[in-house]
C-alpha cells in the first residue's frame, strides 16, 4: 500500500511540473505577443501556438 501512495505522489509531482512549464510558456508567449501588437489583436490560438501548446492546454489553465 505504501508503494502505491508513493507512486501516486510522484505522479502528482510530475504533473505539477508539467503544468508549471505550460503556464510559464503561455505567459512568456503572451508577453512576447504584447510587445508586438495590441491586446485586442491577440488571440488564444496565437498564444497557444507561440507557447508550443494547444488551445485545450491554454483553457485548462485559464478558463474564460
Amino acid at each position: 500500500m505504501e508503494s502505491v501512495v508513493r507512486a501516486q505522489a510522484a505522479e502528482r509531482k510530475k504533473i505539477d511540473r508539467r503544468s508549471k512549464r505550460s503556464r510559464e510558456a503561455i505567459r512568456a508567449a503572451f508577453r512576447e505577443l504584447l510587445s508586438e501588437k495590441d491586446l485586442s489583436q491577440i488571440t488564444v490560438t496565437e498564444i497557444a501556438q507561440r507557447a508550443n501548446r494547444n488551445r485545450k492546454t491554454f483553457y485548462l489553465h485559464y478558463t474564460p
